[in-house]
């Protein structure tokens, strides 16, 4: 079996089980819903690399890494991501 590559510098591992990349569910109602803005213009919309790995026993495209690496589309340049909480309702 090949062996998969090492992540490059500035990746981080995905955490699958995250509240926030869990299914919906009693653990993600109980944390409040956020959005990601970016930091120069305020603007939702906001993209990131990752790599994604087939799983065979899953059949579906899961994400393994996720990179620093953040662009917004309205303003058209690289960025950092802003954590904005939404409100219920």
């Amino acid at each position: 079996m090949p062996r998969k590559p090492a992540p490059p510098a500035g990746a981080s591992q995905v955490a699958l089980s995250s509240p926030r990349t869990a299914p919906l569910g009693a653990a993600a109602d109980a944390t409040p819903p956020i959005d990601y803005v970016c930091e120069h213009c305020g603007a939702p919309g906001m993209t990131r690399d990752a790599w994604a790995e087939w799983s065979t026993t899953e059949q579906r495209w899961q994400l393994t890494t996720l990179f620093d690496f953040a662009f917004c589309h309205m303003c058209h340049r690289p960025t950092r991501l802003v954590v904005h909480p939404l409100r219920k309702g």
